[in-house]
């Protein structure tokens, strides 16, 4: 049933199990909800549980990377942003994340409505919204910069978690917004 559902949320969360970790796996549509207990986390466990890896539906998620090599729609959970930038809010003296809350919770209102009168957000509406939404990514990033990789030092340098939620704000703006083009997807 789960997965002939056009819209469903994934999850996983670490819990002991004989003392040792495993990772408790969580699809939920609203009427069902399936739960797996696996040893690994990723895209392993995903295919032994066997559900999401044929998922042809929107599947809402928090960003993490084995999700996005299943086959399906994809969209960013919002109480993951929006606690992320609550974060971002309470720890630095920047207005975007309070600006993008409110731009974020102003479009999911105008959806509530739209689905409340049985109809879909105009293209004025989801412009506006989008252009609100790319401005304060834009001004984030602006203020957040990259820091360049330490000369003689291997891998990646360390970012900044408000840099990490603004590239992925950029980067995956379609499933961040895809719940203002798809009424379905909350």
């Amino acid at each position: 049933k789960i997965q002939s559902t056009p819209v469903a949320h994934s999850d996983e969360s670490g819990l002991r199990v004989d003392a040792r970790l495993q990772w408790l796996h969580v699809v939920a549509t609203l009427a069902h909800t399936w739960y797996g207990v696996h040893p690994k986390r990723g895209m392993q466990a995903i295919e032994d549980h066997g559900i999401l890896p044929n998922y042809l539906g929107t599947l809402v998620h928090d960003c993490w990377a084995p999700y996005w090599s299943l086959s399906c729609d994809h969209a960013l959970c919002g109480a993951h942003l929006l606690r992320e930038l609550i974060y971002q809010k309470e720890t630095t003296t920047q207005a975007w994340p309070q600006k993008l809350i409110d731009t974020l919770l102003g479009a999911e209102q105008a959806c509530k409505a739209a689905r409340e009168a049985n109809s879909v957000l105009s293209a004025v509406q989801i412009e506006a919204f989008v252009t609100q939404y790319r401005s304060l990514v834009q001004d984030g990033q602006a203020q957040n910069m990259p820091v360049p990789k330490t000369a003689g030092k291997r891998g990646r340098a360390k970012q900044s978690s408000a840099y990490n939620l603004l590239r992925r704000l950029f980067e995956h703006e379609r499933e961040v917004l895809r719940f203002m083009h798809d009424l379905s997807v909350p």
